[in-house]
């Protein structure tokens, strides 16, 4: 696994193992997303072939929600969905991963007009690449009702919508050898 010093070596990284795979890159963005009143600026790569990788980059590493009796009254229920999620779905990993509500909206919007829209998470320090559906993300979002009721968008940035880390599959390395029989 290659680790990279920061989230411009990573998405660099992230660019060149689609070009392995033979995906021709048609246009990089970088779209400002608000979060927790601070403006970040994340990737969003178009291919040729109408996908679109959302890419955020988390150089501090996993996101691991408080524990339980840590939590307010206000954010009890839906402290709970998370932990349910991460426990059915999580495949030991107690993290989050997220997005805020605008950016998979707009991602659901691109989907409508003919694209299919990826989101993707690198951390730079460990060099793990995941991935998801967008659609398939906000499915779970609104099934488990994991985007919150109340949020503090207009005084700390936008709500958040947030999915269990380890239910995201890893990006692998594409495999480039002969072809093998294999011996049943």
């Amino acid at each position: 696994m290659t680790f990279y010093e920061n989230c411009g070596d990573a998405v660099s990284g992230f660019i060149q193992k689609l070009n392995q795979r033979g995906i021709v890159i048609s246009e990089k963005r970088k779209i400002a997303v608000t979060d927790r009143g601070r403006t970040l600026h994340e990737d969003r790569v178009f291919t040729t072939t109408q996908e679109v990788y959302h890419i955020k980059c988390r150089p501090r590493g996993r996101w691991i929600p408080k524990d339980s009796n840590q939590m307010s009254e206000l954010g009890k229920e839906l402290d709970e969905r998370y932990k349910y999620l991460i426990r059915v779905f999580g495949n030991g990993d107690r993290s989050l991963s997220g997005l805020n509500e605008d950016t998979m909206i707009s991602l659901l919007e691109l989907e409508a007009q003919g694209y299919t829209p990826y989101l993707v998470t690198v951390f730079p320090q460990s060099g793990e690449i995941l991935w998801c559906h967008a659609y398939e993300a906000y499915d779970m979002i609104m099934r488990y009702g994991t985007l919150p009721q109340i949020s503090f968008q207009g005084m700390d940035g936008m709500t958040l919508c947030s999915i269990p880390t380890g239910w995201m599959k890893k990006w692998d390395e594409v495999i480039v050898a002969p072809p093998a029989v294999i011996a049943e």
